[in-house]
């Protein structure tokens, strides 16, 4: 309908199809799908928590449960040099050739959450306070639903400026940012979006019943920026680790 402009255009410039997800589609083992190119039965991620052996114990799964180099792993391992920024299940951070800032599942900003250790004082210092995602958690109450659209327009200018700063330090080999809050306001908010969602409620959709296009509209600008940045010697590829829809 016109309201992404720039997806259309790559769309219509370049090649674009419809991707499986994993089983099960979840964002922990299909992003590490995408880094190890093997299935979740290979490299061993199959939610954001996993039984201890010989225990009815659960314990956070982890970027370091995984049993499949990742492609971070293998360009460092060439020399080539990497930079990756909000990619889930890369926390803890590991050592790359470049730098990383973790995503999900990163509990907070209080740990260790780049590669180097040093590099989040570095970005607070010239972006400002960095913030991790939104927290979804505020749209689940009526009294949070504002709160929550202004952390997760926040954060993506954060994330946005951060992936400046960092594209600027250097001619990276491989770049990759995630927009994990595509994801977020899907959750939060379909059921303002879809009428036939049993917490529908009509009222509250004439207010926040266009929050998820709204949010794909910005992003798909930001989107726009990077792409006019882009030389003819970059590839640039755009994908999801899952799709959306009623549950």
């Amino acid at each position: 309908d016109g309201y992404l402009p720039t997806l259309r255009r790559l769309m219509e410039e370049g090649a674009h199809g419809s991707l499986r997800s994993t089983v099960p589609p979840m964002t922990g083992p299909a992003w590490t799908s995408f880094a190890t190119g093997v299935n979740p039965g290979k490299h061993r991620l199959y939610d954001w928590i996993a039984r201890e052996s010989d225990s009815y114990r659960f314990l956070p799964v982890t970027a370091v449960d995984c049993r499949a180099p990742t492609l971070y792993a293998l360009l460092s391992q060439m020399d080539r040099r990497v930079c990756t920024l909000n990619v889930p299940m890369t926390y803890p951070p590991l050592p790359v050739n470049g730098v990383q800032v973790s995503g999900m599942p990163a509990p907070s900003t209080k740990v260790p959450i780049t590669y180097p250790a040093d590099l989040l004082d570095e970005i607070d210092a010239v972006v400002g306070e960095y913030l991790l995602y939104p927290d979804p958690g505020q749209a689940y109450s009526d009294s949070g639903v504002d709160a929550f659209l202004e952390r997760l327009y926040e954060t993506t200018d954060v994330r946005v400026r951060t992936l400046d700063y960092l594209r600027r330090r250097e001619a990276w080999d491989f770049t990759m940012v995630v927009f994990n809050g595509t994801d977020t306001v899907s959750h939060a908010m379909w059921k303002y979006m879809d009428a036939s969602h049993p917490l529908h409620d009509a009222s509250k959709a004439e207010k926040y019943g266009n929050a998820i296009r709204d949010y794909y509209q910005y992003v798909d600008t930001k989107l726009g920026r990077i792409v006019d940045t882009l030389d003819d010697d970059t590839t640039l590829v755009v994908m999801s680790d899952h799709g959306f829809g009623p549950f």
